[in-house]
């Protein structure tokens, strides 16, 4: 495994959690497309990641730990990925959801979403695509329920974006669930599938964002009819009585 020494602000910012890797943060850059060691200024191990070029960064931190980036290794990030999403699991509603989602699970560089009895493997660099019989393997045996997988290659070099990679094929247009409501998904007709299941989570933000709101208006507008009513009684009031005044004054004169 190659080592590489970074400067004390890159090791700051890894110490505090942050994964993805640029081309800044080395003074020059080996060959790509490797596992790495990073060393502090020191000579001190901060952990161990991969070099690999993406849309966003060079590569990505993994763990602190010196760990290898075997079947074993892939198979208690899938494991640990399931059991946090146990919810879903649960929900008779939601038959689609992202099973693993980078970074955020443990190995930045793909993604795994569930379509009913399949899933879609998301490759974002060739690194991931190098290791990634290790990675199906692994996958298979932290779900085997899973009838069969597909892969969307989302990097540049090869000459097909979508194929089959594993188990049994799913019929070529069908129907899942998600919070109720049916979707028809695809899953070998290139990049799209019929569904960003990467944006549910922002479906729901921005839908309690917008319910909030619209009750936010309904207040304020109960509110400013009850003013603007009561002015209008106030004032009708006002009129009335000018009026019998009025009134009153020309009887007398």
């Amino acid at each position: 495994m190659k080592k590489l020494t970074v400067s004390r602000q890159v090791a700051r910012k890894l110490k505090q959690g942050q994964s993805l890797l640029e081309k800044q943060d080395f003074d020059s850059l080996p060959a790509l497309d490797q596992a790495i060691q990073l060393l502090s200024g020191d000579g001190q191990s901060l952990g161990v990641g991969y070099l690999s070029e993406q849309n966003k960064g060079i590569g990505w931190f993994v763990s602190q730990e010196l760990v290898t980036f075997d079947q074993d290794f892939f198979k208690k990030l899938f494991i640990k990925a399931k059991q946090y999403r146990r919810s879903y699991y649960a929900d008779e509603t939601t038959t689609a959801f992202r099973l693993f989602n980078q970074e955020g699970d443990g190995f930045g560089g793909f993604t795994v979403d569930l379509y009913g009895e399949f899933v879609v493997f998301s490759w974002y660099n060739p690194f991931v695509f190098q290791i990634k019989e290790t990675i199906l393997a692994a996958f298979q045996e932290a779900f085997p329920e899973v009838r069969g997988g597909y892969e969307k290659i989302r990097f540049k070099g090869l000459d097909y974006e979508s194929a089959h990679v594993y188990g049994e094929e799913a019929p070529q247009e069908f129907l899942i669930l998600e919070n109720g409501v049916s979707y028809q998904v695809f899953l070998n007709d290139g990049l799209m599938t019929g569904i960003f299941l990467d944006s549910l989570k922002q479906m729901e933000f921005l839908m309690m964002r917008f319910l909030t709101f619209y009750m936010k208006v309904r207040i304020i507008t109960k509110k400013s009819t009850a003013r603007i009513g009561k002015r209008n009684i106030q004032s009708q009031s006002t009129s009335n009585s000018i009026i019998m005044n009025q009134y009153n004054y020309s009887k007398k004169a």
